[in-house]
């Protein structure tokens, strides 16, 4: 099986699983998604391809405009990327505690994994986290969890440090300046066009 049959393959089985519940796919980023309020939550997926062999892991990501709107200004990304941008990105590991990543080789590989894996997942797990994390309050709670306490599934990067502080001062937290500290002390390794997009990001939401 060639790469492009496999992909035409997921894309149906992911359309059969979220476009009943509204889901809109979106070509050009090869991803699924819903927009609820200020929220978008995005389903997407990986495949690598080790002929005969493919790996395939999906993922979950939420996009809130405001916080967006806000890490984009201190962005040096093409603008045109902008709107492409996410604010979490969670793997499927975060709900099982293991890595979650699929082989298949064929196209009854992947109708079993749809049937036996990923519609009960998606009914168990996805749909319930989507109804629960649609408030800033929510995914400032996951995210400021996995950039101070490293969560398994939640990746962790400087652009999650920068989003969690515009998250913490979205909802006014009391916890805002020491989280701020505490990151601080996080990144002083990291490159200085890293560091002064933090500062910078700070400031910014200090003359809010």
């Amino acid at each position: 099986m060639k790469k492009k049959e496999l992909n035409c393959l997921v894309v149906a089985g992911l359309k059969s699983s979220l476009e009943p519940d509204g889901f809109k796919y979106n070509k050009s980023q090869d991803e699924f998604r819903l927009k609820i309020n200020n929220f978008t939550f995005i389903v997407s997926y990986h495949c690598v391809d080790r002929n005969p062999e493919f790996i395939i892991e999906f993922f979950l990501q939420i996009r809130q405009e405001e916080v967006e709107n806000i890490a984009n200004r201190f962005s040096s990304s093409n603008p045109d990327s902008f709107k492409f941008s996410t604010t979490i990105t969670v793997r499927l590991s975060y709900f099982t505690g293991k890595q979650m990543k699929f082989k298949v080789e064929n196209e009854n590989d992947i109708q079993n994994l749809f049937d036996i894996f990923f519609v009960p997942f998606y009914k168990s797990h996805i749909k319930s986290f989507i109804e629960k994390y649609s408030s800033n309050e929510e995914i400032s709670k996951i995210l400021n969890d996995s950039v101070t306490h490293d969560i398994l599934g939640i990746p962790v990067n400087i652009h999650s440090f920068q989003r969690n502080i515009i998250l913490l001062k979205l909802i006014s937290s009391p916890d805002f300046e020491n989280i701020v500290q505490h990151l601080r002390e996080k990144i002083k390794n990291f490159p200085d066009i890293d560091k002064n997009m933090f500062e910078m990001t700070y400031n910014y939401l200090k003359s809010m």
